[in-house]
């Protein structure tokens, strides 16, 4: 009588299921993550008096970090998923390996310790008083990601064949796929295209630029008691253009008074205000609304001109503050 040849698992094993598994682990994150951004846009957690720009309250690095790793992991957990299933179901895996039990119990057990830290950290701030709706958003999030894998795994240990489809398995792949695509274009529209994302960053380096050309006119009005007729003398870096390499527009209208001009692709990103707190009784960003960097960070499109003033604050005219007489509008 033949004697039956018991398949044992191998490197084979192991390698389909951690690509599975790493896939799952990223792919979760980058849900979470997305999701993060979309609670902090458009509910964000601000105290009283705070005051943020659009780009602040959703951190684009990390959108586009999360959006990057979903466009990869998302589609390569789907079809690892389903390779796995075809081979449970020919034969070519075995269901109950050691090898699939630990490396899932593993998965879990990270899964969980990453879970418990970021509920201790909600936790925490709820104990500080922050239980807004933001808060309760977020730890929701965590826990529907939470329950989802620990739910489909632990079902997965204990499913005993895959010669059948289940009836729930693609309601479950064309949910995830929904999702996984409406966060992608989601993510997109809140960030913006890839030109969108180049034109700020451009405009945050004039916004830079410009800042620091107008602390350097007041050092030179600190040292020789006017301000110079042209910006000639100057580091190009601060004085030109850092996409097309044109010279900002610079007037002399006083010894003490100036006017600058800047031409930026696209207007600032608007604030984002609390709820509750009247625009006029909100503080700015730098300290004031007549600071030098206010008057660049709030720009519009196209050219936008500021008149400054420079002026003596000590008897030993150590210390010069440049004062902006016409803040751009909006």
């Amino acid at each position: 009588m033949p004697e039956t040849t018991v398949r044992k698992p191998n490197a084979f094993d192991a390698f389909v299921h951690l690509v599975a598994y790493v896939a799952l682990v990223w792919s979760a994150v980058s849900v979470g993550g997305i999701i993060f951004q979309f609670i902090n846009r458009f509910v964000p957690a601000l105290e009283p008096g705070a005051y943020v720009y659009a780009t602040d309250a959703v951190s684009t690095g990390a959108l586009r970090f999360h959006i990057a790793t979903l466009l990869l992991t998302g589609p390569l957990l789907l079809s690892m998923t389903a390779y796995l299933h075809r081979l449970f179901k020919q034969g070519a895996l075995v269901t109950d390996s050691g090898v699939r039990r630990w490396l899932t119990y593993l998965l879990l057990f990270a899964a969980a310790v990453n879970i418990v830290g970021s509920v201790i950290a909600l936790v925490y701030q709820f104990l500080g008083g922050n239980y807004t709706v933001n808060f309760l958003l977020k730890a929701a999030t965590i826990l529907v990601i939470a329950g989802g894998i620990f739910g489909f795994y632990f079902w997965e240990l204990k499913r005993g064949t895959y010669q059948t489809r289940h009836p729930g398995a693609l309601p479950l792949v064309a949910g995830l796929g929904v999702l996984f695509v409406g966060l992608l274009i989601g993510g997109f529209l809140l960030i913006g295209s890839p030109r969108l994302a180049r034109m700020r960053e451009y405009d945050r380096m004039r916004v830079d630029r410009a800042v620091q050309l107008n602390y350097q006119l007041g050092d030179e009005y600190r040292r020789t008691g006017a301000l110079p007729a042209t910006l000639s003398n100057f580091d190009p870096a601060f004085t030109e253009d850092p996409e097309h390499g044109a010279p900002f527009v610079y007037r002399k209208a006083a010894d003490d008074r100036y006017e600058l001009c800047v031409t930026f692709a696209v207007s600032a990103p608007e604030p984002v205000v609390p709820k509750g707190v009247p625009p006029s009784r909100v503080p700015k960003p730098y300290g004031g609304s007549g600071g030098v960097e206010q008057a660049w960070y709030e720009h519009g499109e196209g050219e936008v001109c500021n008149t400054f003033t420079v002026k003596r604050q000590t008897a030993d005219d150590q210390f010069i503050e440049t004062q902006v007489e016409k803040p751009a509008s909006r």
